[in-house]
Parts: structure tokens; sequence; C-alpha cells
């Protein structure tokens, strides 16, 4: 949604081709073009409800005169190929994860007949080529997030966040916000939280996102049962899902991303946006957001000791805090909506063989 808000319309107008739900309601909001139709997986008893959703989308490619496809998902990576092979419009593919669907073999292959594969980090870029993908297709893209939102939460907002959560003005909020599942490291919060607690008296852990599948919701059961066994009641909320992140973030005084994998970790940007320096892991793209000692504080995956010490060290020292705060501003800067806009319009200039004095044959 942010790259098709800051799209420069006259070389490139978006149309947006997915399922129903969220995503298009807020598309149409924006009087962004949509289709909506379903992608269903191959089956042998119905073949031609695969087939039908391929040519479908050929239709739609030809109907509309697209001039390339910008895939976003796993899912999507077969169907668009074999539509974009009947149609002979060229289409890149952004890989933002590196969940083993993007491994399958037929997407492995895919990925490797796009005219560009768009990586959201050097680290992720790194797993896919050793899974396979020709390292001359892809091009590292940082994501970028949306600044109005969180520049626009004021000082009020705030307050009333804290008092409809019963968040006193003493209190040293520190956040972990994501989805609940078993790489965001929530255990080795919780493992490091009698610590903190200990060296910091005030501070309060706010556990804000919800658990999206039955796995998830198990490893949800058992981190509440912890916090709970742990004597850590009086110290942990779970917040569950939230629509208002940004003021969540911009209520809190420190961020921790204690992940054992993020392909990027755009809530360590998120953070930094809100000005509320970061503690994370040395994984997956964290790392190239933040460097240690200056826009946040870096520590080894699945320690809570150094989670806690680092928390101790930011809540502490407040002139290395405040230093932090601004610095991790100024980074949060790279990730501009428009940055990533003019990036991903190049690479849309590269592929599709045109300058942007040009005027484009086709949209």
């Amino acid at each position: 949604m942010t790259l098709m808000q800051s799209l420069d319309g006259r070389p490139y107008k978006p149309l947006l081709v997915t399922t129903e739900g969220m995503l298009p309601q807020r598309a149409r909001a924006l009087e962004i073009p949509v289709w909506v139709q379903e992608f269903p997986w191959f089956s042998r008893r119905r073949p031609w409800e695969y087939l039908g959703a391929i040519l479908r989308l050929a239709w739609i490619i030809r109907k509309y005169r697209v001039a390339l496809v910008h895939t976003n998902c796993p899912h999507s990576l077969h169907y668009v190929r074999r539509a974009c092979r009947l149609t002979g419009a060229p289409y890149v593919s952004h890989v933002r994860d590196s969940r083993d669907a993007w491994f399958f073999s037929q997407n492995v292959q895919a990925l490797n007949e796009a005219r560009r594969v768009i990586a959201n980090s050097q680290a992720a870029a790194g797993v896919f080529v050793s899974a396979g993908i020709d390292a001359g297709q892809i091009e590292v893209i940082y994501n970028p997030i949306d600044f109005i939102s969180f520049a626009a939460v004021t000082e009020a907002d705030v307050g009333r966040f804290r008092k409809s959560q019963a968040l006193s003005p003493e209190l040293f909020l520190v956040g972990l916000v994501g989805q609940i599942q078993e790489t965001k490291g929530h255990e080795t919060l919780i493992q490091a939280i009698p610590m903190i607690v200990e060296a910091v008296p005030n501070a309060k852990f706010l556990i804000v996102g919800a658990a999206f599948d039955t796995v998830a919701q198990g490893f949800e059961l058992r981190i509440r049962q912890q916090v709970v066994e742990m004597g850590l009641s009086p110290y942990v909320s779970f917040l569950g899902f939230r629509d208002d992140v940004p003021v969540v973030m911009r209520s809190l005084d420190l961020l921790v991303v204690p992940s054992w994998n993020e392909a990027f970790g755009r809530v360590v940007v998120e953070g930094l946006a809100a000005g509320c320096p970061v503690v994370g892991t040395r994984a997956g793209g964290i790392p190239e957001i933040i460097t240690d000692g200056i826009h946040g504080l870096l520590v080894s995956q699945r320690d809570p000791m150094q989670l806690a010490q680092a928390v101790i060290r930011l809540a502490k020292d407040r002139v290395l805090y405040g230093n932090m705060r601004q610095l991790g501003l100024e980074r949060a800067q790279a990730f501009a909506p428009q940055r990533h806009a003019e990036r991903i319009q190049s690479l849309y200039d590269e592929v599709l063989g045109r300058t942007r004095l040009q005027e484009p044959q086709k949209k």
C-alpha cells in the first residue's frame, strides 16, 4: 500500500490484483483500481479452477495493457509466471521474508525467470542465493514505513493510551511489537524480565500483537503461563492486536526485537521513527538497520542475559538514551516511502528499457 501510494502516477499507475479482504478495501478508499479474484491451489480433480485463475490474470494483463507485473508473495508466483508467458509481459518478484514456500522448486524456477528479484535486505538476498536464485537477478531495496502516521501522533494520543492501560507516567515502558510466534523471541524477553526489574523496578513490559494460527496460539498460551508461573504478571501486559501501533510505539520508552530471524525488521524502523531506541538481535536484516551503539544496541539471539543488560543500560544511561533517540530518528529517514518508490521506479525503468525523460508507451 505504501508503494502504491508513493508511485509517480505519470510513468506508473498501479492496478491491484488480489483476493478479497482488507487490502482491496484500503486500495479502493485511495481510488486505486482493484481486480479481485481467487488463486486456488492446483487440484487434479478440479484443474480448471487453477487454470482459470491463470487465464483470468492473463486477460487482465491484456485488457489493461499492463506493462509490468510486480508480484509480492510466493503463492502468486506460479500464476504470474504462466500468465506472463501467455502475454509476454515481464514480471519482477518482491521477497519480503524467508518462508519455506519461497524455496519450493517451482518458485525457485519462477524467481530465476523473473526480470528482477527484489530482496528487502542483504541478509534475505544471501539466503536466496544459497537456495539457487541467480545473484545477478537480485536487487536489495529496503522496505519503507509510513512516516505520516507516526508524525501524526500527539502527546494527547500518548496520554490517552497510557490512561486506557492504567500506565503511570513514572513507568519505564518496554515493548515487544509483532506477531506472536516463537521466532520473534518472546521467551527470551520473558526470561530476561526478572533481571531487568531487579535493576529497574519501575519497568513495565507490553507485548503487542496476536497469534494468527493454531501453532502460534499454542505458543501464546505457553508464554502467558510462563509469565504467571514466574510471578511476572504485575510487570507484563498482553495487549493483543492493535490498529494504533504508531500511538503504542510513541508511548514506549524502549522497543525490544529479540527475534531469532528477521528478513528485514520493519518494526525496528518503526521504533526509530517513533523516537524509541531499539534493542535488537544480530539476526537477519536488523544489523543493516541499526549500528550497534549508535542507533540502538545489538545482542545475540536467545540470550536473556545480554538482552537484560542492554535494556538496563539504556534505562540507566539517559545521555546514551537521548543520543540514540535522536540518531535513530535521523536513521529512520533512510526508509522514507518516496525514497523506496524512487528505487522501485528506477528498477521498473531498467526492466522496461526506458528513461525517465521518455513518455511511457503503455501503462
